[in-house]
């Protein structure tokens, strides 16, 4: 439908359809590769929704990879990155 700017970023009006269906603009999907079947979460926090794509075992694994490949650079061994992460769980809680 309409679209406006808003702060840098895009924003899309969107219309409800008699199922409860909101399709996502073609160009959004695009933009960060939406597909059929793809899985999302709502947040509703005061009336304000956010959508968001819930990642995939195998893009989860893929970034854990990563992530592990940057730690070892840095010079982190696994006992390690275990301590790192327990130290962020602590401040967490």
């Amino acid at each position: 439908m309409n679209n406006e700017k808003k702060r840098g970023d895009r924003m899309e009006y969107v219309k409800m359809g008699k199922r409860g269906d909101v399709v996502i603009p073609m160009e959004i999907r695009n933009k960060y590769g939406f597909k059929p079947g793809d899985l999302f979460k709502i947040v509703d926090v005061d009336g304000v929704l956010t959508l968001a794509k819930v990642k995939t075992e195998g893009e989860l694994i893929t970034e854990l990879r990563h992530l592990g490949f940057l730690l070892e650079k840095e010079g982190y061994d696994r006992e390690k990155a275990l301590k790192l992460v327990n130290e962020v769980k602590s401040k967490e809680e």
